[in-house]
């Protein structure tokens, strides 16, 4: 299994429901985060 560096991770954009980006890593600044990662085929 591949290892993934958190620090390259946290620098990714997400767009959020409101139509704002948030950086990742601003979300694990304060304590734990759960990230899932959903696929969808078809």
């Amino acid at each position: 299994m591949r290892m993934l560096d958190s620090t390259a991770l946290g620098d990714a954009t997400l767009l959020t429901p409101d139509g704002e980006t948030r950086r990742l890593g601003d979300l694990w600044a304060d304590g734990p985060v759960v990230l899932v990662y959903l696929r969808h085929y078809g």
